[in-house]
């Protein structure tokens, strides 16, 4: 069976499914079992980067488990449920918060609270080679069992909590998978208990094949990408092609700039704003910008406007009436409807990305007359923040027609475009890019690149920088079709930039060899 999620980390593995069972606990103790627990927490802890360590220890630390489980423990007088409703109740407080950082952390209340409780009794480490399925999981103890890990899946985990950013780190194979992906995790508790599940784990395309066919398994061999920081630039002779980042969450943003990414290539705005009943507060978006903003000076960050709709909802917009679907009101089509809430939205970009090299571009332009719309509002967002310039604006090229109009949209003001490939093969193809089941690869369609490679030739004729952002600029049968349609960056998930530089190189030098 396949579950569709997230790609998290780049890399291929094969390996029994895995998840831990709870603990064998006779005899769990009181009070005085659970301070040794959480000293013994604090000690597998001190192993992780300094500042994780610290933020771990003021976590298990903070007092509201002390009052918590006092208060379960004279109700119930069992210490693993005492541990288990104290973590949901302050996770629970946590997740009712506005800022984004500290609703994340709810999740590592919950991983501590569950690790407590297998510190409590004699909890089994995973087998070599195992696929961790990991929903209660803390960093800690990923990082101990690393060792014996193929890759992970990280089930209703956000992509900023700590095991995440561990996971990257330790540049496993690794995909998130939403709630949706009933039974897996039972499944994989049942794996370790005499009932393998072998399984296959594709980080390059986000999905989890559980009981593989033996053609699949060897369509994709194990592959591992190194974590090794590159920041060289590629040259293709006089020009640079940059290897940007694509950042979901600004959780990502020290990963890729640590990994040498030349800049980012594509800041997705809409984690702000997705299953939020209403626009965060101005200072709240600005702030997150802001810290974004620190970790790539001197790096140009090309930031993409609200992009609601299609299968990204928010601000009740499911509500309001209209078509929101892949071919509805979506993207730059919802944002110039509300141009209040768009007003607002650039005004904290202009803020929070002040003095930094900050490029705006807008989703889903199909016609020169949005985009001229919505270089007016972005002139009125610079006025109302106060000593912000209009900084170079661009748009995706994700449905057909605009590439049609690459020299207007070049008049009325674009410096660069970025073709975001996922969208545009969907309008390409007629094949909506959800569904696994009639999906067209761009790699292997002659149409579909004929068309892109006359389309960066017409916007290099207007003039137009152009960057490719979509899940084909990181594809392994494409590294030389992008060099040779003279695109001058790529923007990949921050894992794979130090594997795309290489392999940017090597296909140059492969190129270079062939013509002497």
């Amino acid at each position: 069976m396949r579950y569709h999620g997230v790609a998290v980390v780049p890399g291929v593995s094969r390996g029994q499914l895995w998840a831990p069972r709870p603990a064998n606990i006779q005899d769990a103790g009181g009070f005085e079992a659970f301070e040794a627990a959480r000293q013994r927490f604090i000690d597998d802890a001190a192993a992780l980067p300094e500042d994780l360590s610290a933020m771990y220890a003021a976590i298990v630390l903070d007092p509201m488990w002390d009052d918590g489980i006092a208060r379960h423990l004279a109700a119930s007088g069992w210490l693993p449920s005492a541990v288990s409703a104290t973590a949901a109740e302050i996770a629970a407080t946590l997740e009712d918060l506005d800022d984004p950082y500290l609703r994340a952390r709810a999740a590592d209340f919950i991983q501590i609270g569950a690790q407590l409780i297998r510190l409590l009794g004699n909890a089994v480490a995973p087998a070599p080679e195992s696929i961790l399925c990991a929903r209660d999981v803390s960093a800690v103890e990923l990082a101990q069992w690393s060792e014996q890990l193929a890759g992970i899946v990280l089930i209703d985990v956000a992509p900023t909590a700590h095991v995440a950013i561990v996971a990257r780190g330790l540049a496993l194979p690794t995909i998130a998978l939403a709630g949706e992906c009933k039974g897996l995790y039972e499944s994989a508790q049942r794996a370790g208990e005499g009932a393998p599940l072998p399984s296959l784990l594709n980080g390059f395309e986000g999905w989890l094949e559980t009981a593989p066919e033996r053609e699949l398994a060897q369509r994709y061999p194990p592959q591992r990408i190194t974590s090794q920081a590159d920041p060289a630039p590629v040259h293709v002779g006089d020009r640079a092609i940059g290897v940007f980042a694509n950042l979901n969450f600004p959780g990502d943003a020290p990963f890729a700039a640590a990994l040498g990414a030349d800049g980012v290539g594509l800041l997705r705005t809409e984690f702000l704003y997705v299953d939020r009943p209403r626009q965060p507060a101005l200072a709240e978006e600005r702030s997150t910008y802001a810290r974004i903003a620190s970790t790539f000076t001197g790096r140009p960050i090309i930031v993409r406007t609200l992009d609601l709709g299609g299968d990204k909802v928010g601000l009740g917009i499911e509500h309001d009436g209209l078509d929101h679907g892949m071919l509805g009101v979506r993207g730059i089509r919802l944002s110039l409807r509300q141009p209040e809430p768009f007003l607002q939205h650039v005004q904290a970009i202009l803020e929070g990305f002040a003095g930094a090299d900050v490029r705006l571009m807008f989703p889903m332009v199909t016609l020169p007359d949005e985009f001229r719309q919505a270089r007016e509002l972005v002139i009125e967002a610079a006025r109302r923040a106060k000593g912000s310039r209009v900084p170079p604006l661009g748009i995706m090229v994700e449905v057909p027609a605009a590439a049609y109009a690459l020299e207007v949209f070049a008049r009325e003001g674009a410096s660069f475009v970025s073709f975001g490939t996922n969208d545009l093969a969907q309008y390409f193809f007629a094949s909506d890019r959800l569904s696994a089941d009639n999906a067209f690869d761009p790699a292997t369609n002659a149409a579909f690149q004929a068309f892109v490679r006359d389309a960066v030739a017409r916007a290099k004729h207007a003039g137009l920088e152009v960057g490719v952002c979509g899940e084909a600029a990181g594809s392994a049968a494409l590294t030389s079709f992008w060099i040779e349609c003279g695109v001058d960056e790529l923007s990949v998930s921050p894992g794979l930039v130090p594997w795309l530089k290489a392999r940017l190189r090597n296909a140059l030098s492969t190129s270079a060899k062939e013509v002497t």
